[in-house]
């Protein structure tokens, strides 16, 4: 399995951060425009860790997550693994009488990212039966549990089959299957944060999940152009899906709600083939600080680099590659540097600037 993961990783994009940002200002992108500071909107929200109490810790994080909203209600996801915090929609007044409380560190508007696709293994040689290639000296991905951030799936789909190469799964797995009509030693995992099932309405995630890890499908043909046998690169790999996407777009609040259960599901490897806007720096991101939250528990985390190009800074995953460089400098500073302005709206909902 380490041999499988290990060979993914130059093909592939890690994220990496600073592990203990501690910042305590709303982010430059939290800014609203007067017309909007009386409206809701989703917040994502990092605070520190609650103490220690007598009840469970999900029990616990959410009691404590509650805590900083004006209503139980407002809470839309409860994070503990990605970081310490939740998901709520507040006004622009809201949030800034969140940012007073004690606990508090960061908050970050939603976002809406875009899906994104990849092309066939074919490019990497892989080949069936050939004893001295990556499928035969990787034992075809067996063992390893690989969740992906998406649309959903459509488990009916024969690349989701469990016959020959595929072994049950790791007694370490603790994931399960809601919203969906089978899982098998393939299948392992079906869970949705966004509509009422995991079933894919667009079919992106079911593409993804076959390409990454589907089982050999014989006679496989576009209207009996091409045929031959389909494969994903890890056939012999379990799949576990985390619907967090719907018509063609996906927030941030949810994809991070799919990340937080993935980690605790126990998944060796986390796909995300989604991207946003390569401009956004990787501190003011928080799918950035959850994926690295994952690369600290050993989990091996895949973004896709876009669908445009090839003409320059076109890569909509650019901040992840500039983060083997950036993360040295940033985990020696310490965050010593000069916290930028932010603005929120007051009670009044007038907009203010405050420096801190």
């Amino acid at each position: 399995m380490a041999f499988f993961s290990n060979l993914l990783v130059p093909l592939l994009l890690l994220a990496t951060l600073s592990p203990t940002p501690a910042l305590s200002y709303l982010s430059p992108g939290a800014r609203k425009r007067r017309d909007e500071s009386c409206s809701h909107r989703t917040y994502i929200v990092l605070v520190e860790p609650p103490g220690s109490n007598n009840v469970s810790e999900e029990l616990l994080h959410r009691r404590w997550h509650e805590s900083f909203l004006p209503s139980s209600t407002r809470l839309i996801h409860s994070y503990t693994e990605v970081f310490s915090g939740f998901a709520a929609r507040l006004t622009a007044a809201e949030a800034d009488t969140v940012a007073k409380k004690p606990g508090f560190v960061r908050a970050f508007p939603d976002r809406r990212l875009q899906l994104a696709t990849t092309h066939t293994p074919e490019f990497l040689g892989l080949k069936k039966g050939t004893d001295d290639g990556i499928w035969s000296r990787a034992d075809y991905g067996k063992g390893v549990i690989i969740g992906l951030l998406d649309t959903g799936i459509h488990a009916e789909h024969p690349s989701f089959d469990d016959h020959g190469v595929v072994p049950p799964p790791p007694a370490r797995w603790k994931g399960s299957c809601n919203g969906t009509t089978r899982c098998n030693n393939k299948l392992i995992g079906a869970k949705f944060f966004v509509g009422n099932n995991s079933g894919d309405e667009v079919g992106h995630g079911t593409h993804t999940s076959s390409t990454a890890a589907g089982n050999f499908v014989g006679g496989a043909s576009y209207k009996g152009v091409g045929a031959g046998t389909a494969a994903g690169v890890a056939p012999a790999a379990h799949v576990a899906m985390y619907k967090v996407c719907s018509d063609g777009s996906c927030e941030s609040s949810a994809i991070l709600a799919g990340m937080d259960e993935a980690i605790k599901d126990g998944v060796d490897v986390l796909s995300l083939s989604i991207g946003g806007n390569a401009g956004t720096n990787f501190e003011l991101d928080p799918i950035a600080l959850g994926a690295f939250a994952a690369v600290s528990k050993g989990i091996t985390v895949v973004c896709a680099a876009g669908n445009t190009g090839p003409t320059r800074s076109t890569i909509t995953n650019a901040v992840v590659t500039a983060l083997y460089s950036v993360a040295r400098e940033v985990s020696t500073s310490r965050w010593e540097h000069q916290e930028p302005p932010w603005e929120l709206a007051d009670a009044s909902c007038r907009a203010r600037r405050r420096e801190m």
